[in-house]
């Protein structure tokens, strides 16, 4: 029988530029993990570290006591595509 591993996470509340780009050198699948980092490299934008919330869209989140949702789960597989109706969302959210 195998044994499963924990699923590496991280807390994207208080990171830093510095960190953020930290993680992208040493581990790009949990840099692209994080939502925020995606949605932004999706629309072609800069990545605002003050928005890099969980998908609320997400079934595997954590709630903080703040009410914000910042804990991701590291992806073993990280895709690009997504249902035009979320980029939209994003559009729209962002005016």
């Amino acid at each position: 029988a195998s044994a499963e591993r924990k699923p590496k996470t991280i807390d994207v509340a208080n990171i830093s530029a510095e960190g953020l780009e930290s993680i992208r050198e040493q581990d790009p699948f949990m840099y692209y993990s994080i939502p925020g980092v995606r949605s932004a490299e999706l629309l072609m934008r800069d990545i605002d570290t003050s928005n890099l919330e969980v998908s609320r869209l997400s079934p595997r989140r954590e709630t903080a006591r703040d009410g914000s949702l910042r804990t991701v789960i590291r992806k073993r597989c990280i895709s690009f595509e997504c249902h035009p109706d979320l980029i939209l969302e994003e559009l729209l959210n962002g005016i």
